[in-house]
């Protein structure tokens, strides 16, 4: 994950008067925690960045990976990545998974490294992603609970799901659908699984 949203972050914490304590408060996390996302020395997960994005009142794609001007996206505004220095191959869609022959690609801000862009397909898991929209991936992040995954099991099927639990050789998920559900499963049933960066509601192709 690269490291600038932590400059836009502790920027916007001094803009809105957010203190370190007040934000770990919030995310039911330590002081120390908070001091070890805020250096780069942890990575907190999906679900406390969305939080920190909602605590700050900023859009959580311009947090995690800014935009030309580097202007503050407010929540509740359209964000829309364009004249980015960033371009991500397709490598695929959600309906063939990685490595399929789909060509194109997706313009995002920042250089995060080792990531790679899916078209979404379809409305299998709406109302978190909706046809047309682009899932931005990360190769080699370690999955935390609270994490979205776009998991290949080795049956074939394809599935965006949020980790519950990680123990052993066992998996406990969690649909992302509106009637949501867990599911166990063996490490063994998964052939691959990526974390969900960002959803790219809006993009350009030139």
């Amino acid at each position: 994950m690269e490291t600038a949203w932590i400059d836009r972050v502790k920027h916007r914490m001094k803009e809105t008067g957010v203190s370190q304590v007040s934000l770990a408060k919030s995310l039911c996390c330590t002081r120390g925690a908070v001091g070890h996302y805020l250096s780069g020395r942890r990575h907190p997960n999906l679900k406390q960045l969305k939080q920190i994005a909602e605590i700050l009142h900023i859009d959580p794609g311009w947090m995690l990976f800014g935009n030309a001007g580097n202007a503050v996206h407010e929540m509740g505004q359209t964000y829309k990545v364009a004249n980015h220095n960033r371009s991500i191959a397709l490598r695929g869609s959600t309906k063939t998974g990685i490595g399929a022959d789909v060509t194109g690609q997706v313009v995002i801000p920042s250089d995060p490294a080792n990531t790679f862009a899916l078209s979404v397909i379809g409305t299998d898991w709406a109302p978190r992603v909706h046809d047309g929209e682009i899932l931005i991936l990360a190769s080699d992040l370690k999955p935390q609970p609270g994490d979205e995954l776009f998991i290949r099991y080795r049956d074939g099927r394809l599935d965006l799901q949020q980790l519950v639990r990680l123990q052993g050789d066992q998996i406990v998920l969690e649909t992302l659908t509106e009637r949501r559900c867990r599911q166990h499963y063996a490490l063994s049933d998964i052939e691959s699984m990526h974390c969900l960066l960002a959803v790219v509601r809006h993009h350009l192709s030139e």
